[in-house]
């Protein structure tokens, strides 16, 4: 009788050990990828109109790296992010941390500063004591002079704040400076310029592991930490002598492996193509300190144009890919 009890005790123990353990592991395996394939899918279709909403559903539960994705899509396409039903109801923390990054992706901050009021007037009564939260971080001095005039320092709602007229006088000072109606001007992060408006670096021509000159020019993305491919300059050069003005690259001179060379182009950025100037009477080139890996003698200036200005190689060929494409669409229109 006691052994009897015994054995089926054990045996439904067991039994219902081994069926609790692997319902766990399925529950969770099931739970887990379901998770990561939700997480990849929003990450691969953030766009303008959903990456807040995203970065709110990745917050509430967890998803550090969808956050991340999402944080970064958003100071990547800030200015198209500001026009989204969303953004008038991101909180006043998250906002706050958006606007104070080096990386915020704008070509002016007078988009910042439109940014803000937006959302402050959306609802003025709850919102009215953010506002020189977020001013402290909206850097007023690199404003444009006239804006900051008439727009900036004639707002009444900034009138009516005593922290944020200390800031546009600070913008105001700062520009006087710049003009030298001030000897000294003052320095604060609000001075300081984002990564995405300090101008681009470029690298042209130069010697290649292989010794011969090359052709190839790159510029420099601050924000990224990373090199990209411009379209290539005409003619071989290395020892090339480089220099920016009124927005462009003028590459002069140089050696093309065989001979010096007196014939000089020069690289409109903005549309990613060089056209040949008229030669120097003498033949020039000039020497050059190493740039990168893989290539010496280059040439390298500091162009005052906006990198997501720039014409990249990828940029020129996505281009004439969708070129080709409405060609070929309109020549079949054409044929039915």
């Amino acid at each position: 009788m006691v052994t009897i009890t015994v054995t089926v005790t054990v045996t439904f123990t067991a039994t219902i050990t081994v069926t609790i353990t692997v319902t766990i592991k399925v529950t969770i395996t099931v739970t887990i990828t379901r998770s990561r394939s939700r997480s990849r899918y929003m990450m691969t279709n953030l766009h303008p109109e959903n990456c807040l909403g995203v970065r709110a559903f990745a917050e509430r539960h967890q998803h550090y790296e969808l956050i991340r994705a999402a944080d970064q899509y958003t100071i990547d396409f800030f200015p198209d992010v500001t026009k989204s039903v969303e953004f008038t109801n991101v909180t006043g923390a998250h906002l706050l941390q958006i606007i104070a990054s080096d990386e915020l992706n704008i070509v002016t901050e007078s988009v910042v500063y439109e940014a803000v009021m937006k959302w402050i007037n959306f609802d003025l009564k709850a919102r009215k004591d953010f506002l020189p939260v977020l001013m402290a971080k909206v850097r007023l001095p690199l404003i444009p002079a006239g804006y900051l005039v008439n727009n900036v320092a004639e707002d009444e709602l900034l009138k009516s704040c005593l922290t944020c007229r200390d800031f546009v006088d600070e913008a105001k000072y700062f520009h006087m400076s710049l003009t030298g109606l001030v000897s000294t001007p003052r320095r604060s992060e609000r001075t300081t310029c984002r990564k995405s408006f300090a101008g681009t670096i470029f690298v042209v021509g130069g010697r290649g592991a292989s010794v011969e000159p090359l052709r190839s020019v790159e510029c420099y993305d601050l924000r990224r930490d990373k090199w990209v491919n411009v379209p290539d300059i005409g003619s071989r050069r290395r020892h090339v002598g480089i220099a920016a003005a009124m927005g462009k690259i003028y590459a002069i001179g140089g050696h093309n492996g065989r001979e010096h060379l007196n014939s000089a182009e020069v690289l409109d950025p903005r549309s990613g193509k060089w056209m040949k100037l008229s030669p120097m009477a003498s033949r020039r080139w000039e020497s050059i300190a190493n740039m990168r890996t893989g290539r010496a003698g280059a040439g390298i200036a500091s162009c005052d144009i906006l990198f997501n200005e720039v014409v990249t190689s990828s940029f020129a060929e996505e281009t004439m890919t969708r070129q080709r494409t409405l060609r070929h669409h309109t020549s079949a229109a054409s044929l039915t």
